[in-house]
């Protein structure tokens, strides 16, 4: 897996890409919402086509940014609350911990280590939010931190080890989170 550095530059050198040549075709919008849902793959073809051209990009990261949408006004209709609050309790000792103050979905959040330092996170969705997401979710605070992020399992589950500063459990002290498609 490359690193955070060679991601960085890989970016840079991306964003300053020039589009070929004769332009290339657009690619099927029909074919992108596919991939972008997981119902599909991109071909060997439609990848260089990417990789090759900022407007295809441009048409990913548009599309991608309507099926966000498309879920969130989903949710909205639906009346699922996105926020999840966490009730401080008064100890300090690194347990395991639930917290489940939404309906729709809950956080459980394991220690790995006796200090707080290591923790894995694990998100539920329940059955009638599982329905709902089509390109995954992320879990954020209001501080915009992402927390988690990915497509859950047909079970609506979601897991991640915990990778912001401090333990989560400080963290839920100072701050709300919230539930928001990819």
């Amino acid at each position: 897996m490359p690193n955070k550095h060679t991601l960085d530059l890989l970016a840079v050198t991306l964003a300053g890409q020039a589009e070929p040549a004769p332009l290339e075709s657009e690619l099927d919008e029909t074919r992108l919402r596919e991939v972008l849902t997981g119902r599909s793959v991109l071909a060997a073809s439609e990848r260089k086509q990417l990789l090759r051209s900022p407007a295809a990009r441009r048409q990913l990261y548009f599309l991608a940014d309507i099926l966000r949408a498309e879920t969130y006004a989903r949710w909205r209709q639906a009346a699922i609350d996105t926020e999840l609050l966490y009730q401080a309790a008064a100890s300090s000792s690194v347990e395991p911990l639930q917290i489940t103050s939404n309906p729709y979905y809950s956080l459980s959040l394991f220690p790995l280590d006796s200090e707080g330092r290591a923790w894995t996170l694990y998100l539920k969705l329940s059955a009638q939010l599982r329905q709902q997401v089509i390109t995954g979710v992320r879990l954020i605070d209001d501080e915009e931190q992402v927390w988690l992020a990915g497509k859950p399992d047909s079970d609506g589950e979601l897991s991640g080890d915990w990778h912001l500063p401090g333990s989560p459990i400080e963290r839920l002290r100072q701050t709300k989170l919230h539930l928001k498609p990819l």
